[in-house]
């Protein structure tokens, strides 16, 4: 087991990346807990991942990727998602999105969604880099028991089909990523992690800034503009309300001309925490 224990280099990333070609699968550090990961485009390695974790199907497995603009190859973003992704990738979100076509294999071809994120880990971004495809993966423990803190004690090692296991350099919060739907906006947590105290703080952020005084809604939004955080995507204005996750406002609480912008563009202004 020892042997298969190593420290990422631009040597030995050569091989890792033709083990995970041949549908072998490895054990990568991450931002949240150790994972066991594979090539996403490999039906082997998936289907390694299950059997050495004996996970089954109904969990399918989330994927990695190294950018948005790679995310965006595997699925659709709302305008709200992207602006999720933005803020809060590389890091421990991860967001259930709809497949875009079949380019992929995380455990069931049927399933219309998947989850996506950017890990917060240097060595893994830089294996996501050279392999150029997404890597499916998920804890590195067996389904059911807990997540383990050292990688020497991490008994899915043994197996033969795990080629390596990297050695971790960056922090580990050891707490799983924060699993977020959304619909029409609107935040569902489906599992809480390390994100979710911060991520409702967000959300909230704005309707507490503003209080619905027009003045400090017209103050706030010159800020957004300026720093390019609001969106303009409904058909119509609507009256000042609130949602979890939107502030919407109604233009006529705002002079435009303050923000060199029409009014027509702008229809209606939702902010996003």
């Amino acid at each position: 087991m020892k042997s298969k224990i190593i420290n990422l280099n631009s040597n030995n990333i050569k091989i890792i990346t033709r083990s995970l070609l041949i549908g072998k699968t490895i054990v990568i550090p991450t931002d949240t807990v150790y994972g066991i990961a594979a090539d996403a485009k490999s039906f082997q390695g998936v289907e390694n991942i299950f059997k050495i974790k004996k996970r089954p199907k109904r969990f399918p497995l989330i994927l990695f990727t190294h950018s948005i603009a790679e995310a965006k190859k595997l699925a659709i973003f709302s305008p709200f998602e992207e602006y999720l992704a933005s803020k809060y990738w590389p890091g421990p979100l991860t967001l259930i999105l709809k497949k875009k076509g079949k380019k992929f294999y995380n455990g069931d071809k049927r399933l219309s969604k998947v989850g996506i994120r950017i890990p917060k880990n240097k060595d893994v971004i830089k294996i996501l880099e050279y392999i150029q495809k997404p890597l499916a993966t998920t804890s590195a423990n067996i389904h059911g028991e807990i997540n383990i803190k050292s990688l020497n004690q991490l008994g899915i090692i043994k197996s033969k089909d795990v080629a390596y296991a990297i050695e971790k350099k960056g922090k580990m919060s050891f707490k799983e990523s924060t699993l977020v739907e959304t619909k029409n906006n609107q935040i569902n947590i489906i599992r809480e992690g390390s994100l979710s105290k911060k991520l409702d703080s967000q959300l909230n952020i704005l309707a507490d800034k503003t209080s619905g005084d027009p003045n400090k809604i017209r103050s706030l939004v010159s800020e957004l503009l300026q720093e390019g955080i609001v969106s303009t995507k409904t058909p119509e204005f609507l009256s000042l309300s609130r949602t979890p996750s939107t502030l919407v406002i109604n233009s006529n609480l705002l002079d435009f001309n303050d923000f060199a912008i029409a009014p027509a563009a702008v229809s209606p202004l939702i902010l996003y925490g």
